[in-house]
């Protein structure tokens, strides 16, 4: 597991989802969480996730990596 503190730059709510926007190393990154889970733009959270289970997407081809 990898545990990482970020400054959440975005909230975009979704319905039922929301799409949490943070940099890691200069680089975007869009984190897809509950719409019940209650962070706002300015906040600094912690993440803990599975190295496995992350997916990561090309840009322009929007094409799995």
């Amino acid at each position: 597991d990898a545990i990482m503190s970020v400054k959440c730059l975005l909230v975009e709510p979704q319905g039922s989802h929301q799409v949490i926007v943070f940099k890691i190393n200069d680089k975007i990154v869009k984190l897809v969480i509950s719409g019940e889970t209650k962070i706002k733009s300015g906040d600094t959270f912690f993440i803990n996730f599975k190295q496995e289970k992350i997916l990561f997407f090309d840009y322009e081809s929007h094409e799995e990596i």
